[in-house]
């Protein structure tokens, strides 16, 4: 028993993938390390695992190739049969950016979601919990 709030059994009442996954890197991946140092690398290892796939998702996402059509734009291209230029809003050169500097929106969403990602967790269980 540990002392939570009330105390609880730890072992029988987490999620049992960190255990398994636990185990299994400590054999085949980690052998000179302890199980409890792994225990407790893991959760930073996939925190950062999690917040680099949601930047990339993030990306996908605003890239402009992606992102530029609305509900309206798809149905006058189907109605009309032809395909809107995906490349309507290229704003390589910002007026605010010095000369060389790269202007992508797709980048500043995905590190802004990998920002979210990293510090959004960790707030949100250390004040609810």
């Amino acid at each position: 028993m540990v002392w939570y709030p009330l105390g609880r059994p730890v072992g029988s009442t987490i999620y049992p993938g960190m255990q398994f996954i636990a185990v299994w890197m400590n054999r085949y991946l980690l052998p000179d390390w302890s199980i409890n140092d792994v225990c407790c690398y893991i959760p930073a290892w996939f925190g950062s695992i999690a917040s680099g796939v949601v930047g990339l998702i993030a990306y996908e996402c605003a890239l402009p190739q992606n992102s530029h059509m609305n509900l309206y734009t798809l149905l006058i291209d189907i109605i009309k049969g032809k395909q809107t230029d995906p490349d309507h809003t290229n704003k390589r050169d910002h007026p605010l950016l010095p000369r060389g500097i790269i202007y992508s929106p797709a980048l500043e969403c995905g590190i802004c979601a990998m920002g979210m990602m990293a510090i959004v967790p960790a707030h949100i269980m250390r004040s609810v919990g």
